[in-house]
Parts: structure tokens; sequence; C-alpha cells
């Protein structure tokens, strides 16, 4: 397989896995208020048993227990997809300055997003359901926010280097010198 065709392929699959993950995180926590409002009457019974709350608190507990696995398995996944992309980027742009640095940032990004971002919202995520005050909320927010301004940047960075590698070639110079032609003529690569 051609590297540019891989690395194309490399970068469909990294912006499906956002667009699920972000997908899999929002409609756990709506699934929450799906059951309590009209689930099985079994599992309503179930939940209406509890004390006032309680069952709403447990449900979004496991919602986010749910959502932390699922994100810190992405996170290590983005790790592994970002280091791989920029390999085959490296070899299918035949070491383009504009894809190096955005491969660079991208595995920067996700660095910052798996080892601090993932990690201080599961942390705060467990202490809040239970234990909730308006500080750590805040701080949840803020870090939720950030967490979804990196995802859109990544985004951006992806669909950029992934439009670059289905639209421009790469050129390099032929060691064929003929003597009454240019010395360096174009030639196009598909790798």
């Amino acid at each position: 397989m051609h590297t540019r065709r891989f690395a194309a392929l490399l970068i469909g699959v990294w912006i499906c896995m956002m667009g699920c993950m972000t997908f899999v995180a929002t409609e756990n926590f709506l699934g929450v208020e799906r059951l309590i409002k009209g689930g099985d009457p079994e599992a309503q019974k179930i939940v209406m048993s509890l004390p006032a709350g309680q069952g709403r608190q447990l449900l979004r507990y496991q919602a986010g227990e749910i959502n932390r696995y699922f994100f810190e398995a992405y996170g290590f996944a983005q790790i592994t997809l970002a280091v791989l992309v920029a390999g085959v980027l490296l070899f299918a742009t035949t070491g383009n300055r504009v894809t190096t640095i955005f491969s660079g940032v991208l595995i920067l990004i996700t660095l910052f997003e798996y080892f601090f971002l993932t990690k201080e919202l599961a942390s705060l995520g467990q202490q809040l359901a239970f234990h909730p005050n308006d500080l750590m909320q805040t701080k949840f927010h803020d870090l939720h926010t950030a967490f979804g301004w990196t995802e859109a940047v990544k985004g951006i960075l992806l669909m950029l280097v992934g439009a670059k590698l289905l639209i421009k070639r790469e050129y390099r110079h032929s060691g064929n010198r003929r003597s009454n032609s240019l010395d360096h003529e174009p030639v196009a690569t598909y790798r």
C-alpha cells in the first residue's frame, strides 16, 4: 500500500474515532435520564426504590466510570495513532516541513490531552459523583471545555494534513541528466 494512502487511511480512522467518542460520551449520560424518565418499568422500579436522587446519582456515577474507561483507552489509541501517523507522514511527504510540524503538534496535543486533561477529568468526575461542590464543578467544566478545544484543534489539523495528502503531490528531482534538457525535472511521486 502506498504510504500516502496509508497515511490518509490512518487520519480517516482517527477522525472517525474522535466522532465516535463524542457520541459515546454524550449518550452515556443522556442514557441515565432516558432510563429514569421512560426506561424499562422494572429498572425504573429499582431506581425509584432508592432514596431521593440516589438512583440518578448512582447511574451517573456508572456512566462516568464507563466514560473514564473509554477515554483512557481512547487516549492510548490516539497516542499510538499520533506516532504512527507522524512516522508514515515522514515517508509519505518526503519530509515536508509543514506536515512534519503538524505531526509534532498532533503528538504534543495528544500527550497533553491524555496525561493531563483525561486523567484530571477522570479524577474530578469520580469525586463529583458523591461529593459535589461548586469549585470542583467549575474546574471540571473548565477542563471539559479545554478537552473539547483540543479535540477541535486536533480535528482541524488532521483534516488539513488529510487534504494536503489528497490534493498536493510531492515532487523530487530526477537523477537522470540529459544533455539538452533541464537539469532538474519535477517527477510526481505516488508513495
